[in-house]
């Protein structure tokens, strides 16, 4: 796996966000030298802006999950309301279809930032078992508001 790069404070909570998401200490060290957390039987990615601003979070979905138009167009018309309340939006790229979020890097906390993959993951979750109006469902379940509020 690649090196991840970053400053020393964005290494520093990252490692900390895998603490408080349940890693152990080796897996936290893990976690900020790839810029990955495993989360609800996925990986998660984050990266820092070029200023390290913005944390930009990616969670994956399955390589056929936008393939039906259907579900394109239904995460199209979701983008609106998730980047609205959640600051996510589903896209389709190199790496394939994925749910991606950002998190103000800005006085920000571990736990933040652990809230912030949690919703994400469960969000990617809801998307691949094609539960109705999942975006919706997933904003609606935050009990903390975000940075962007």
């Amino acid at each position: 796996m690649q090196e991840f790069e970053a400053s020393p404070r964005v290494l520093a909570l990252i490692r900390d966000t895998a603490l408080f998401l349940g890693a152990s200490p080796e897996q936290a060290r893990e976690a900020s030298r790839t810029g990955t957390i495993a989360l609800q039987s996925r990986t998660l990615a984050l990266v820092p802006d070029m200023d390290e601003e913005v944390l930009i979070l990616s969670a994956p979905l399955p390589a056929d999950c936008l393939d039906d138009p259907a579900r394109r167009v239904a995460a199209l018309r979701a983008c609106t309301a998730l980047m609205l309340s959640f600051g996510a939006v589903f896209a389709r790229g190199i790496a394939g279809p994925q749910v991606l979020g950002r998190c103000p890097l800005v006085n920000t906390s571990a736990e933040v930032v652990g809230r912030h993959l949690l919703q994400l993951a469960a969000l990617a979750n809801a998307v691949q078992a094609g539960v109705p109006r999942a975006a919706n469902e997933a904003c609606a379940d935050r009990k903390e508001p975000s940075h962007a509020e």
